[in-house]
């Protein structure tokens, strides 16, 4: 898809508090990617001995961490297409095509 230029489009509160909270979802998943693996790790060795260690490893599920990780870019996706979309039905002219591209996966900076 190419994403082009919109020029002059005038923001109401909506699309405002709808960009707003693209980007707070975006900083949340960016802090959860780090959290993951960090309280894993934490869950295996913090305050365990070498044996409990041992037994945390085996019994850890490092493919299920590995595979929830890997989805969480898809399910931002997917919320951001949800709302970009939510909010290209409920404006019209310059507005509800800048949401139809977001929806369409251009980027908001």
């Amino acid at each position: 898809m190419k994403c082009i230029p919109i020029y002059d489009v005038k923001f109401d509160s909506s699309s405002i508090a709808a960009i707003n909270d693209i980007k707070r979802r975006r900083n949340l998943t960016l802090v959860l990617s780090q959290v993951m693996p960090f309280g894993t790790m934490a869950n295996i060795f913090v305050g365990n001995g070498a044996l409990k260690s041992s037994y945390n490893i085996k019994q850890t599920d490092f493919e299920a961490l590995a595979q929830a990780m890997a989805s969480l870019p898809e399910i931002q996706r997917k919320i951001i297409r949800d709302i970009a979309k939510i909010e290209a039905v409920s404006h019209i002219g310059k507005e509800s095509t800048f949401w139809k591209g977001v929806a369409d996966g251009c980027k908001i900076n």
